[in-house]
C-alpha cells in the first residue's frame, strides 16, 4: 500500500512537471523563434550601420562586455538552485529572503564595479587591447562606458530572470528576451536609415534596451505573480550567502572558464588576422547559433525540472527526459549538416557578398554546435543537482589548455581562423565523455568521491 501511494504521488509530480515543461517549451519556441529571426536580421542591419572593420570591432567589444557577467561571482546560478529547492519544499519565507539577499549583493557588487571602472578607464589603452586604429581614445572610452554602465544596470535587474527560471516560468523570461530584441531591432533600423558609421548609437541601443524591458517586467511581476517574493530590505539575511556562495563560487569558476574558452575566439582572430576576419568568423558563428538557440529553448526548463525531480527522487522521469533529449540531439545534427551544405548560398543572401565562407571554418562551427549541445544535456542535469565539482575542474583545465593550443595551431601549423575554433573543439571534447558518465552514476545512486561533490 505504501509503495502504491508513493508511486501515485511521484506520478502526479511527474505529470505536473512535464505539463509545465511542455508549456514552457511550446511558448518558448515561438518567442525564441522570433528572437532568432530578429537576431539574424540584426546582422545585415548592423553591417549596414557599420563598415566591416567596425562590425568586427563591435563583435569584440560585445564579447568583452559579456566577460563582465562574472561580476555576480556566480550568485545568479547559486541563487537559482537554492530558490528552486526552497519553493519545491514550500519554504516561501526562505525564498523571499534569498531574493532580497541576492538583490542586495548584486547591487553592492555593481556599485563597487562602477567606481573601479570610472577610476581605471582613463589609464587603460583600449585602442591597443582591441587592435583599433579607426577611433580616437576618447571615442572608444565613451562607447565602453556606455556599454559597461548599461551592463551593470542590466545585471541588477536580471535577478528577476533568475527568479523566473528557478520557478519554472521560463516563458516569461523568454518574453523579456523577445521584447528586448524587438526594441533593439527597431532602434537599429532607424539608425540604419541615416547611413552613418555610428558605433556610439549602436552601443546606446544595445545597452539600455534590455534595462528598460527588465525594469518594466520587474515592477509588473513583483507587483502581481511574484508578490510573495518581492524583495525587501527587512528580508536581507546574509546568513543565506554561505548557501548561495557554496555552489555559487563553483559556478563562478565555471563561468570564468567558460568565458575564457568560448569568448576568446573573436579576440584571438582579431590578434592573428585583424578585425575584418572577425566579421567572417562571427557571421558563421551566428549562422550556426540559430539551431543552438532552438536547442536551448528546449533545454532551459530542464535545469529546474531536473533539480525538482532529483530532490523528489523521480528517477523514471529523469531517464525518460534524457532519452528524449538525446533523440532531439540526433535531429539537431541532421539539421546542422543540412545548414552546412546550404551555407554557401544562404550566407551571401543573408549577410552580403563581403562575408567570406571558409569551408573548414563552416564545418568546424557545425561540429562545435553539435558537441556543445551534447554537453549541455548532461551539464544541465549536473547543474540542477549541484554536483558540479568535476565540471568545475574540467572547465578550468580545458580553458587553460585552449589558448596555448590556438597559438600552436595558428603560429606553429599555419592554420587560418579555423585554427582558433579547432583548438576550442579539441578542448571541449573530454566533457563529452565525463559528463554522461557522471550523470549515469548520479541517476543510479552509485556516485562517490569527486563524482558526488
Amino acid at each position: 500500500m505504501k509503495n502504491f501511494l508513493l508511486n501515485r504521488i511521484l506520478s502526479r509530480f511527474s505529470h505536473e512537471r512535464s505539463r509545465t515543461t511542455v508549456i514552457n517549451i511550446g511558448s518558448a519556441f515561438f518567442l525564441k523563434g522570433m528572437v532568432a529571426i530578429l537576431t539574424l536580421w540584426l546582422v545585415p542591419l548592423t553591417l549596414k550601420c557599420l563598415d566591416k572593420s567596425n562590425f568586427g570591432l563591435w563583435m569584440n567589444i560585445s564579447t568583452l562586455i559579456s566577460w563582465f557577467y562574472l561580476l555576480d561571482i556566480g550568485l545568479a546560478h547559486g541563487f537559482r538552485s537554492k530558490f528552486t529547492r526552497s519553493i519545491s519544499l514550500g519554504h516561501e519565507r526562505e525564498a523571499k529572503q534569498l531574493v532580497s539577499t541576492t538583490y542586495a549583493m548584486v547591487l553592492g557588487i555593481c556599485m563597487l564595479s562602477a567606481i573601479l571602472f570610472f577610476a581605471i578607464t582613463p589609464h587603460i589603452n583600449w585602442l591597443k587591447i582591441l587592435n583599433v586604429s579607426a577611433l580616437e581614445k576618447n571615442q572608444l572610452d565613451i562607447i565602453l562606458s556606455i556599454l559597461f554602465y548599461g551592463f551593470l544596470a542590466k545585471l541588477v535587474l536580471s535577478v528577476i530572470s533568475s527568479v523566473l527560471l528557478a520557478s519554472h516560468k521560463v516563458y516569461l523570461s523568454n518574453l523579456i528576451d523577445f521584447f528586448t530584441y524587438l526594441i533593439i531591432f527597431i532602434a537599429t533600423w532607424f539608425i540604419s536609415l541615416d547611413n552613418e558609421n555610428n558605433l556610439e548609437r549602436i552601443a546606446w541601443v544595445n545597452s539600455f534596451s534590455p534595462v528598460l524591458v527588465l525594469f518594466v517586467f520587474t515592477l509588473l511581476l513583483f507587483g502581481t505573480k511574484f508578490k510573495p517574493f518581492r524583495p525587501s530590505p527587512k528580508e536581507i539575511k546574509f546568513n543565506h550567502l554561505k548557501g548561495i556562495f557554496s555552489k555559487g563560487l563553483q559556478f563562478f569558476i565555471i563561468q570564468i572558464s567558460g568565458l575564457l574558452l568560448f569568448s576568446t575566439g573573436n579576440f584571438l582572430v582579431s590578434y592573428f588576422f585583424g578585425n575584418e576576419s572577425v566579421a567572417d568568423y562571427s557571421v558563421l558563428s551566428k549562422y550556426f547559433g540559430v539551431p543552438m538557440i532552438g536547442f536551448n529553448v528546449v533545454m532551459v526548463p530542464f535545469w529546474a525540472g531536473f533539480a525538482d525531480a532529483y530532490h523528489k527522487n523521480d528517477i523514471p522521469w529523469i531517464n525518460s527526459i534524457i532519452r528524449k533529449l538525446l533523440t532531439l540531439w540526433s535531429f539537431l545534427v541532421v539539421g546542422l549538416i543540412a545548414m552546412g551544405i546550404l551555407a554557401p548560398w544562404i550566407i551571401p543572401i543573408w549577410a552580403g557578398d563581403s562575408v567570406i565562407v571558409s569551408q573548414p571554418l563552416l564545418w568546424m562551427n557545425a561540429a562545435f554546435v553539435a558537441i556543445s549541445a551534447w554537453n549541455t544535456i548532461f551539464a544541465f542535469f549536473i547543474n540542477g543537482t549541484e554536483h558540479i565539482r568535476l565540471q568545475m575542474i574540467t572547465s578550468v583545465v580545458v580553458s587553460i589548455f585552449n589558448i596555448p593550443l590556438a597559438f600552436l595551431l595558428v603560429k606553429g601549423f599555419d592554420f587560418g581562423p579555423e585554427g582558433v575554433l579547432l583548438a576550442t573543439l579539441i578542448s571541449i571534447f573530454p566533457a563529452t565523455i565525463l559528463f554522461p558518465a557522471q550523470v549515469k552514476l548520479l541517476v543510479n545512486k552509485k556516485a562517490k568521491g569527486i563524482w558526488l561533490k
